[in-house]
Formats: structure tokens, sequence, C-alpha cells
């Protein structure tokens, strides 16, 4: 996202020697008139810039944290096998197909599998948490 022309920051801004502020007037939410200066749409940008340019470095910020080896379990009323791959699938059947939510393991299981979203945590402990809660709650294929 590039800089506006107006922002000191901007190189077009820096050659011709503008000013980093001006004001423009437009319409707040009552109606009434508001200023905005250039320096503030162009802190905004810089702030938004600098944010982009750390999570392309770090990476996505939710990643798919891929078990090493999926956790067979079965769900629903049919009793559905389902291979689960990765701890953003764990997370789909914790919250959305779990047949025994709030047990200590359940909740050890989410917290894990929310911290390998936030790439905090190996996937590997996650995928132990999960198939310990899914044991418990007798949904684990062994």
């Amino acid at each position: 996202m590039a800089a506006p022309s107006g922002c000191a920051s901007h190189p077009a801004s820096l050659s011709r020697g503008k000013p980093a502020s001006g004001s423009v007037q437009g319409l707040s939410a009552s109606g009434g008139l508001r200023k905005a200066t250039f320096g503030r749409a162009c802190n905004l940008v810089s702030q938004h810039a600098f944010i982009m340019s750390q999570a392309l470095r770090r990476g996505p910020v939710m990643n798919e944290g891929w078990f090493a080896k999926p956790v067979s379990i079965a769900v629903g009323f049919t009793g559905e096998i389902r291979n689960v791959s990765s701890a953003r699938q764990a997370m789909i059947i914790l919250d959305h197909h779990w047949p025994d939510e709030g047990t200590a393991k359940y909740v050890e299981a989410r917290h894990s599998c929310l911290d390998v979203l936030h790439g905090t945590k190996a996937a590997d402990i996650a995928r132990e948490a999960f198939a310990a809660a899914a044991r418990e709650a007798r949904i684990l294929v062994e």
C-alpha cells in the first residue's frame, strides 16, 4: 500500500518539498464537519505498512498445524469416522462436533490447538492433547 502523496515519508513528497501536513474537511458520523490532517493519514498508512511487513516476515498469523499422523475419531449419531490431520481441523471438531465439552482434557486440547495455530506450540503437542480428549470422550478410533 503506497503512502499518500502528501505524506512526508512518501518519496515524491520529499523530492518536491511538500509539507507533511495539510488539512481536509469531511463529515463525521454525526453529520458535523471534522478536520483530518494528511499527517495522521500518513501515520496510519505507515503503521499499517509496518504491521503488514512484520506479518509477512513472520509468516501467516494462523497456520494449519499439520499433524505427523492423523487422529481417527468417530463423530455424529452414525459414528462416521474422520481422520483429523491438523490443529485447524481439530479446532473445528472441538468447536462444532464434540460430544462432551467442558472437561479438563477438552479444554487442554482446545488451548493446545489454538497455541499451534498461533505458532507458539508444536503440532505434535496438540495432536497428543486432542487424542487424549478424544479417548476421554470415547470417540477415538484406535
